[in-house]
């Protein structure tokens, strides 16, 4: 917990830091973004059997990822299927 009775973000309930641990654990939607599978994205999210809004580890969604990795395909298909706020 942080000052204040804040719970820290980078922590979960218990207070332990997990993105020490798991300093990579990322979504599967996040995975196709990184490495630009929009064919496979666009099948997850056709299937509904995915959560393109779930963050990682670090609190980054698959929206964060194909724009880092500079994955274009995979970020208009996300931005397209809105929802994705600041």
């Amino acid at each position: 917990m942080a000052e204040g009775g804040e719970e820290d973000p980078g922590q979960g309930p218990t207070g332990i830091d997990f993105g020490e641990f798991y300093p990579d654990q990322v979504t599967t939607v996040s995975a196709a973004c990184r490495q630009d599978r929009h064919q496979e994205l666009r099948r997850m999210l056709r299937g509904r059997d995915c959560a393109p809004r779930s963050a990682d580890s670090a609190g980054r969604q698959a929206i964060h990822h194909a724009a880092q990795t500079g994955s274009f395909r995979c970020l208009n298909i996300l931005l397209d299927l809105g929802g994705f706020h600041p």
